[in-house]
């Protein structure tokens, strides 16, 4: 009977060693996962011009990334104050936002970009759109179309059922391409708090 519950023993030792191999080989993957680059990013495409172009998801901040983008700010909205580097670091280690950005032929220049929201609700993953910007010398060029399709397939890569946005009623040609990517206008009503 010894030898029996010593098996018995033995065999429970090893599931339960299993289970914790098991238990830490998953959070080691989750954690790797957060550094891994995404399968779908970078993307390299050419522009209407036939200048190369590259889509990253922005994984580090640096100065020359913070000057480009506060370059491009104003383009966005002309209320827009200039980034902080705390403030772009607060975006680019967001667990809930990617910075998708074009970089033109140099690798240095970024000709657009935006911010992929995704989070977790009770029924679905959601990912959302915002601030899409494209510099003035570069429209006109499929930089906008490939940056919100990079945005499309990093939502559908990240489980997201849907992908909103919002545009500004004023944009006709942001609205043309929004709905050239496929999106549709939905009726719906945005409300929005602002406390006093």
């Amino acid at each position: 009977m010894s030898i029996v519950i010593q098996r018995v023993m033995r065999s429970l030792y090893y599931i339960e060693t299993a289970i914790c191999l098991i238990a830490w080989c998953e959070a080691w993957c989750r954690v790797l996962i957060d550094f891994l680059p995404s399968p779908l990013l970078p993307i390299r495409g050419t522009l209407m011009t036939n200048q190369p172009i590259l889509i990253e998801l922005v994984r580090e901040t640096n100065p020359v990334l913070l000057k480009s983008l506060n370059d491009l700010l104003p383009q966005l909205s002309m209320n827009a104050k200039a980034m902080t580097m705390q403030e772009l670091q607060q975006i680019v280690g967001a667990e809930c936002s990617d910075l998708l950005v074009v970089k033109g032929a140099g690798g240095e220049d970024i000709l657009g970009a935006l911010t992929l929201i995704h989070f977790r609700i009770p029924t679905v993953v959601r990912a959302w759109i915002e601030d899409v910007v494209v510099d003035a010398g570069a429209r006109g060029q499929r930089v906008g179309k490939a940056l919100i399709q990079a945005a499309v397939e990093r939502s559908h890569a990240l489980g997201a059922k849907k992908l909103d946005l919002t545009s500004n009623p004023n944009r006709e040609s942001a609205h043309r391409l929004y709905e050239g990517a496929g999106f549709s206008v939905r009726e719906t009503k945005v409300y929005r708090y602002l406390p006093a």
